[in-house]
């Protein structure tokens, strides 16, 4: 008898721990996503420190939220830190493909050249080509100023999607003007602008 209860306890152990961590992670789900929108980072905070929290999330996630919440109060030096934390730990691919790539555009959006050649480099050891690609083309375009992909993205152009339009529309802005054509970098930067704010009217509606 003692036996039979010990192996039912041990059942329940087991399959329990999983329905238990699940509702758990629903609910800390929600209450993060209650801070986030309302701005309420020292809330998050607490919650990103309690005990529970870890048995819920794994590590990266719970350091890759505080990324996100230093990155919605646009404060450089916890951003800096969250990064600095997030590559001292031992990452997956798709992680470290999160990170070298969430890297790279945001120091490129705020012109840190040391940073952004440190996730250049990072983003060079990334297994996915069309990922290495796409960053190789924001460094030449964006950090270098140059235009040798001014070719490939007028044929993209071409034939992309509606929705792609307004992308390339603000590469070929800014590889012309790299250029020094600024009739064209004019010219595609309107259309840019004009194809945006239509892509978002769209998206609001749906």
């Amino acid at each position: 008898m003692k036996t039979e209860m010990l192996i039912i306890f041990t059942v329940l152990l087991i399959v329990g721990q999983p329905i238990l961590q699940f509702l758990l992670k629903k609910r800390y789900q929600n209450k993060i996503y209650v801070c986030f929108k309302d701005r309420d980072y020292e809330g998050l905070e607490r919650i990103l420190k309690s005990k529970t929290i870890k048995f819920v999330f794994p590590p990266f996630n719970i350091e890759y939220c505080r990324l996100n919440g230093a990155m919605l109060r646009d404060n450089k030096k916890m951003i800096d830190r969250q990064f600095d934390t997030l590559l001292d730990m031992r990452l997956s691919e798709h992680q470290k493909q999160d990170v070298y790539v969430n890297g790279f555009n945001y120091y490129l959006s705020v012109s840190d050249s040391k940073r952004i050649e440190k996730f250049y480099k990072l983003s060079k050891t990334l297994k996915n080509e069309d990922v290495k690609k796409n960053v190789e083309m924001s460094y030449n375009i964006l950090f270098e100023k140059d235009y040798k992909y001014l070719d490939e993205v007028l044929q993209l152009y071409e034939h992309c999607a509606d929705e792609e339009k307004y992308i390339n529309e603000y590469l070929l802005s800014v590889m012309y003007k790299n250029k020094g054509d600024h009739d064209k970098a004019a010219h595609f930067e309107a259309l840019a602008k004009t194809h945006e704010n239509e892509f978002a009217a769209k998206r609001s509606i749906e």
